[in-house]
């Protein structure tokens, strides 16, 4: 999930809703087969960046740091480590997906989202949805407060945000996401930030489907969902990212599609490999180039978009950097 969808998911869907209440749950990783287990490992065992959150990354003497955020409140177990902490504290400039004061501006004028996810004419969305996944459909639009008639004006790219989200909002009066928390520290050490994209270029990777799509995906998503309970699937991801089995998440997640629609579980593997993590870092990069090959960068994106083919890893490895991974523990 995007930074700047879990703020605004955090907006639509609070705490006192059914969904933001599933957020609790167990890790069930130690209940996966042990076949399931072998069979992600075997797919992951060509990627030296498949595992780890941390990395150095050095050119011509020039030395900057690579940190993967979890979308998640710093509590509990995902409290960040002083060794992290400090890092970041003596880097020259910080580079995020979306920066705190970038977010606050598009959200202060709600005009720029309602542009964006209303539509003045029908887009006949609910019309596409089989008939077993339309309770779920005007759930989703319940706990967003939105009424059975005005689903239609919706965007279908917003009402798959929401879908997707469902149990993954983090409560009202929770402690910032890791991303902004690590912002506030760089702002109180006096370091520059600065966004890797807008908020529109963030919430636009999310479009580019047509309403049937949509409506497949939303599909699978339900499916994936009545298989493994939202709260359950949280706690598990929390747990590999705390592991620092990052790429592995991806693969566990899949289990989960099993079974529902080949299509929408297609589209599903192109929107959020192709268009969230590869299309995203490629346009990143010229930016993050810029600012490493000074050194002293600092970059805390999304765990996700580090490792794999198209990760930043080995984006940087191709220019010639040299890379070594930073082990540390969670407090």
């Amino acid at each position: 999930m995007l930074r700047l969808t879990i703020i605004l998911v955090a907006l639509l869907l609070q705490s006192g809703t059914a969904f933001a209440a599933t957020c609790a749950g167990r890790d069930v990783w130690p209940t996966t087969s042990p076949a399931v287990k072998a069979r992600i490992q075997r797919i992951l065992s060509n990627d030296p960046f498949a595992t780890g959150r941390f990395f150095e990354v050095t050119k011509n003497g020039k030395t900057s740091y690579l940190f993967g955020t979890m979308h998640s409140p710093t509590a509990g177990k995902l409290r960040l480590p002083s060794h992290v902490k400090k890092m970041l504290q003596g880097a020259r400039v910080l580079m995020v997906e979306v920066s705190n004061d970038q977010e606050k501006a598009f959200y202060k004028d709600k005009s720029n989202l309602a542009r964006m996810v209303v539509s003045k004419k029908s887009t006949n969305f609910i019309k596409h949805f089989q008939k077993s996944d339309l309770p779920f459909v005007l759930a989703v639009g319940k706990a967003a407060k939105m009424k059975p008639a005005t689903l239609d004006h919706v965007q279908p790219w917003f009402f798959y945000v929401l879908a997707s989200s469902v149990g993954c909002g983090p409560p009202r009066g929770t402690r910032p996401i890791m991303d902004a928390y690590i912002e506030s520290l760089a702002e109180n050490a006096r370091i520059p930030v600065v966004g890797l994209e807008t908020p529109r270029q963030a919430l636009k990777a999310f479009q580019g489907f047509s309403a049937q799509d949509y409506a497949l995906m939303i599909g699978a998503e339900y499916h994936a969902i009545k298989k493994q309970r939202p709260g359950d699937r949280s706690a598990t991801m929390t747990a590999m990212y705390i592991r620092g089995d990052i790429q592995a998440i991806w693969q566990w997640q899949n289990m989960n599609f099993a079974g529902a629609n080949r299509r929408g579980v297609a589209l599903i593997e192109k929107l959020w490999r192709d268009k969230l993590l590869v299309q995203r870092n490629r346009s990143w990069m010229p930016a993050i180039l810029r600012e490493t090959e000074k050194g002293g960068a600092f970059v805390a994106v999304g765990a996700m978009h580090l490792g794999g083919e198209g990760g930043l890893m080995k984006a940087l490895q191709r220019k010639g950097y040299q890379i070594q991974p930073i082990v540390f523990k969670f407090n």
